[in-house]
């Protein structure tokens, strides 16, 4: 039995979904059946039943994702720890990275790192937020760096600072001066203001939803990207509002342009790399979380 049969019945295991878990390993639904089909028969057991749509593992297929876990986390420290016999300066680190945070993030992280040990090689795998946890689970990354809430008990959350999310409105905007008396936008007062928001799907998207329901306002939405760059420089442009997260305003050329106001505390979240608990960490890995947490705090919370 291969280490990619392994990953696989995992990965169907932690989606409880062939459909879902193929997604996760870019393979196609009928070549992971066939995979799962083919542990089975080598084991003689069934690993799991479907129940309501979902698939549900049997008492062996618990067992045996237990192992498999084991295996291939072994696997993984003994890789580690090997390659760190000498604290190599050489080495490959494999990070998961969202599109947008890649450009407001790497930069300076890789500028840093690479100029102390240029002899390492960092790869990056840009994907969407939801997806970066399971990137790390499955071994694909080495570590990610995540918006999420820490949920997963398998991971480690290494928190880097909070992330506030901003009105941005065209610096000429009416209700600038007032909201800058009270020091926090109001979103019921912008009932008359078009919006520029992100498509749906985007996480700064799902915030902005919630925030319009909680503030009861239907928006008038005229613009949508899959860009919040895009959104924030059509704020600037006079165009409309956007909502974008305070990352983004602290780093963006566009700023002098757009007045940005908190809308509230309850929509703030944390920024984190994230990666595998129990893990063996090899010295290359630990520099790049050390480097990319100074260059980061320094530029978006002591910046």
């Amino acid at each position: 039995m291969t280490d990619r049969q392994l990953e696989c019945i995992v990965t169907i295991a932690n989606n409880a979904s062939i459909t879902e878990a193929a997604k996760k390993l870019f393979v196609s639904q009928s070549s992971l059946s066939q995979s799962l089909s083919n542990v089975e028969r080598e084991l003689g057991v069934s690993l799991f039943t479907r129940s309501s749509g979902n698939l549900e593992m049997t008492y062996a297929g618990e067992e045996f994702v237990h192992a498999a876990r084991e295996i291939l986390e072994i696997k993984q420290n003994i890789t580690n720890r090997l390659a760190d016999l000498e604290h190599s300066p050489r080495g490959k680190i494999t990070v998961g990275i969202s599109q947008k945070r890649s450009w407001l993030f790497m930069p300076s992280v890789l500028a840093a790192f690479m100029k102390k040990y240029p002899e390492a090689k960092v790869v990056f795998i840009e994907a969407e937020q939801q997806l970066l946890d399971e990137i790390v689970l499955t071994g694909k990354a080495d570590l990610a760096f995540t918006t999420q809430a820490p949920v997963k008990r398998e991971l480690e959350y290494h928190h880097l600072y909070q992330e506030h999310i901003l009105l941005a409105l065209p610096k000429d905007h009416t209700l600038c001066s007032e909201f800058q008396r009270h020091g926090i936008a109001a979103i019921s007062r912008l009932k008359e203001t078009p919006f520029i928001l992100n498509h749906q799907g985007h996480d700064i998207r799902a915030i902005s939803d919630r925030i319009f329901r909680d503030f009861h306002i239907d928006p008038l939405i005229i613009l949508e990207s899959h860009s919040m760059d895009v959104c924030f420089q059509l704020a600037a442009y006079g165009l409309g509002a956007a909502i974008i997260p305070d990352t983004l305003e602290k780093s963006h050329p566009s700023k002098e342009q757009v007045q940005c106001f908190r809308v509230g505390d309850a929509y703030s979240r944390p920024v984190s790399i994230i990666y595998r608990k129990n893990l063996y960490m090899p010295f290359l890995l630990k520099e790049f979380v050390r480097i990319a947490t100074e260059q980061i705090v320094t530029k978006y919370v002591d910046g």
